[in-house]
């Protein structure tokens, strides 16, 4: 049986004494709930571009003094960006395809945009170390990456959405942030939650938690 990815997260960080984790697209609070019971003693920021999720997350967590909520879209850059809102309660940098295949369901197309702050994790932490990085951005975590570079050499686990089949334009897949994580000195330690196609079997999404290579306490 496969033990749950928070699970091996809190084993990685277990001889820190108060580990910083950063949780980008933490709308409706999952999983922060499982990473603060597994994680007790940690630092949780929990970042969403949606002013309306945040708003939520400040209500769930107001008596929580462990838990930091942020607005602004994580990416690459600092400034202001397209936040498109979909059905079923997403949100992405990235607009849906306009022609092709898509693997997505009809209710998620997009429903309205709205303009939202936007800067980099590097930026965001103005050199605060953090252990663990959760992301799920719909189709943004190769930016959100891409402006993380500082934060990456300390970080000890990305654990993030991957998708497999286009879901938004112009999206990285799982082989693009694979190969960059693999660059900054990670290792896939494995998939979970994988999601296929009912249409015709293709491999849709999951997730995927990479470890830094030196820093698994016994995991490789």
């Amino acid at each position: 049986m496969k033990t749950h990815p928070i699970a091996i997260q809190a084993r990685l960080v277990a001889d820190i004494a108060k580990p910083i984790i950063l949780d980008v697209g933490a709308r409706a609070g999952t999983p922060m709930d499982k990473y603060l019971r597994s994680i007790p003693n940690c630092k949780l920021w929990a970042i969403d571009a949606d002013l309306d999720a945040c708003i939520d997350l400040r209500r769930m967590f107001a008596k929580d003094r462990r838990v930091a909520v942020v607005q602004a879209a994580i990416t690459d850059y600092v400034g202001t960006a397209q936040l498109y809102l979909h059905g079923g309660g997403t949100a992405s940098l990235l607009p849906r395809p306009k022609a092709g295949k898509v693997y997505y369901p009809a209710h998620m197309r997009t429903t309205k945009t709205v303009e939202v702050p936007a800067t980099t994790i590097d930026v965001l932490m103005k050199g605060r170390r953090v252990d663990l990085l959760k992301m799920d951005i719909q189709g943004g975590e190769l930016d959100a990456l891409k402006g993380a570079t500082e934060m990456l050499k300390t970080v000890r686990a990305v654990y993030t959405e991957a998708m497999f089949a286009p879901h938004y334009e112009g999206q990285p897949l799982y082989h693009d942030i694979a190969a960059y994580l693999e660059g900054q000195g990670f290792y896939l330690h494995a998939l979970y939650f994988l999601s296929n196609s009912k249409e015709d079997g293709r491999l849709r999404q999951g997730d995927a938690l990479f470890i830094k290579k030196g820093e698994s306490n016994g995991l490789d």
